[in-house]
């Protein structure tokens, strides 16, 4: 892979070996200093998320897995995944997302990207190559690129100053989003991407589910509902929504506040609450009605 380019490592430039620290390694040595990463990672696995993103591309790239053995059985492993269950369980789906989440935002340099939080690094994927390349406008109408508002705004700031943006410039380019794998769920064409497209489904299919919704707030928790628990009986129960159940202890949510996740992807199997997964149980509901 390509070295630094300037001051800052770009994905664009290939230069992820560098940023990693294993600049000439040979794939055997490379492999081991990166799956031992990748397990001390996994002591604060909130943390972390660019850097785990950039070890599976590395992963991926020169297919390490097959120079690492299985702690147990000492046979290397067979595949990236079976590699990546065992040294990062907790954080097993959060890796895949930073990788791919990477893979988006090959325009935005390494040592930027590391500086963001997650939340806003999750924002930045929703705009297009040319917005990110723009400047905002901050509260006191000083220019600021959408880079170095990433790292240095809070999530509802860097949200806010994203809206002020659109609304000034309005153009057919400013409007594109983008969206998930094609769905074609009674009226939703795509999957969701987000939060607000768990909090959209949920609404469509609450009563099929067994639910009746009193109030969506966005507050903690986000929704108070009765749920039936036979013949017309029904038990108060607070929901949370999440577009991956992981989000919940991400954001550091107590569990003792509310008794559901509802969430699109369910990627936290030690979870200590229940969980909806919508992308299993819309299965199990009729596509049109």
């Amino acid at each position: 892979m390509a070295t630094n380019q300037g001051t800052e490592l770009s994905l664009e430039s290939g230069a992820i070996e560098a940023y990693l620290k294993i600049t000439g390694m040979r794939d055997e040595e490379a492999a081991q200093t990166l799956d031992a990463s990748m397990r001390g990672l996994e002591v604060e696995f909130r943390k972390g998320f660019v850097l785990r993103g950039l070890i599976l591309l590395e992963f991926e790239e020169r297919r390490l897995w097959r120079f690492v053995r299985d702690q147990e059985t000492g046979e290397p492993y067979p595949s990236m995944d079976k590699w990546l269950k065992r040294a990062a369980p907790m954080s097993f789906g959060d890796c895949y997302q930073a990788m791919k989440a990477l893979k988006q935002l090959r325009d935005i340099p390494i040592n930027a990207l590391s500086a963001m939080p997650r939340c806003n690094i999750e924002l930045l994927r929703l705009l297009s190559v040319n917005d990110r390349a723009t400047e905002l406008d901050t509260a006191d109408g000083k220019p600021i690129s959408i880079v170095a508002a990433a790292q240095n705004m809070r999530k509802k700031e860097f949200e806010a100053a994203i809206r002020r943006k659109i609304r000034s410039d309005p153009s057919e380019s400013r409007r594109q989003r983008l969206v998930g794998p094609a769905l074609n769920f009674r009226g939703i064409l795509h999957e969701p991407i987000g939060e607000q497209g768990v909090v959209f489904l949920f609404g469509m299919v609450a009563k099929e589910l067994g639910f009746i919704v009193e109030s969506v707030a966005t507050g903690f928790p986000d929704c108070l509902a009765k749920r039936r628990v036979a013949k017309d009986r029904y038990k108060s129960v607070a929901i949370e929504f999440e577009f991956q159940s992981r989000n919940f202890d991400i954001h550091g949510h107590d569990p003792k506040g509310c008794e559901v996740i509802v969430c699109w992807e369910h990627n936290w199997p030690e979870c200590p609450l229940e969980v909806i997964e919508l992308k299993t149980r819309i299965k199990e509901l009729p596509t049109a009605l």
